[in-house]
């Protein structure tokens, strides 16, 4: 029962290492948000994550090109843009707000395409002064910040269950009940997070992608959704709530030992008295 106990410890520790990693895979890779935006029948498809991401441009040639999210805080707008520095696209984010015109601004990835990819998105589609839509910034900022949480406190969940095979620490935070708290708020943290960006995407992004051909009417959106660096976090939450379901069945077989009575014989004469 012993080993069985340690070994279900163990075990947690591989639960939330794995929720741990699929986090840390969420936060770096670039398909939080699939798009294919239409230019006179031309689809070109924009892959992006919470930072970076990557424009296919069918424009004359196949190309693709490096995005950034980009914010303004004071304005509480995020876009995706593409420029050469942080500057440039701080002023484009700017230029973009105040609705003035980007039409010379252009994500072209090679010489070879320059003249015939600018000339086509010099033009405009469509009026978008009204119909804007950006990515909330601070719903931006507070999903990364719950996202980055929730795996920070799933490595000190791993680190704490190799402690807890190999000794018994006595510190309440360092033992079985700190397992519980770190995988429970490393699990709310990222339930917050996954409920952020899907409900801000689904009030607003899902009708537009929040990128720079798109905001200035050059490209309409044909479709957009949410991608699989999204969904996986749905594996982490499960992860960190079997942890947390690892951890209540080894308390439940502890209760389930039975109790070792000692008994203390008395063998002391009964016809000794002691003054």
């Amino acid at each position: 029962m012993v080993e069985t106990k340690r070994s279900l410890v163990l075990l947690t520790c591989f639960l939330s290492g794995a929720a741990c990693i699929i986090s840390f895979v969420s936060l770096f890779t670039h398909a939080w948000v699939n798009s294919t935006v239409d230019a006179s029948n031309v689809n070109n498809y924009l892959n992006y994550g919470l930072f970076s991401g990557t424009f296919n441009q069918r424009i004359a040639t196949n190309s693709s090109a490096d995005v950034s999210m980009t914010c303004s805080y004071s304005k509480n707008v995020c876009a995706v843009l593409c420029a050469d520095n942080r500057e440039a696209r701080k002023k484009i984010l700017d230029q973009l707000y105040n609705g003035e015109k980007t039409n010379s601004i252009s994500c072209t990835p090679t010489k070879a395409t320059l003249k015939s990819f600018n000339s086509f998105l010099g033009r405009r589609l469509k009026d978008t002064s009204q119909d804007k839509i950006f990515i909330n910034a601070f719903a931006y900022l507070f999903t990364i910040i719950f996202l980055i949480l929730s795996a920070i406190l799933g490595l000190v969940s791993v680190g704490l269950s190799v402690w807890n095979t190999a000794s018994n620490p006595v510190e309440v935070y360092f033992s079985i009940f700190g397992l519980y708290i770190y995988n429970g708020i490393a699990f709310c943290s990222l339930l917050i997070s996954f409920l952020i960006w899907g409900i801000m995407f689904f009030t607003s992004l899902v009708k537009g992608p929040a990128f720079l051909y798109v905001l200035d009417g050059r490209m309409e959106p044909e479709s957009v959704e949410l991608g699989w660096s999204y969904w996986i976090n749905i594996g982490s939450l499960l992860l960190y709530a079997s942890s947390i379901g690892t951890l209540y069945l080894r308390s439940y077989l502890i209760s389930k030992e039975p109790q070792i009575k000692i008994e203390i014989e008395d063998n002391t004469p009964a016809g000794i008295l002691l003054f």
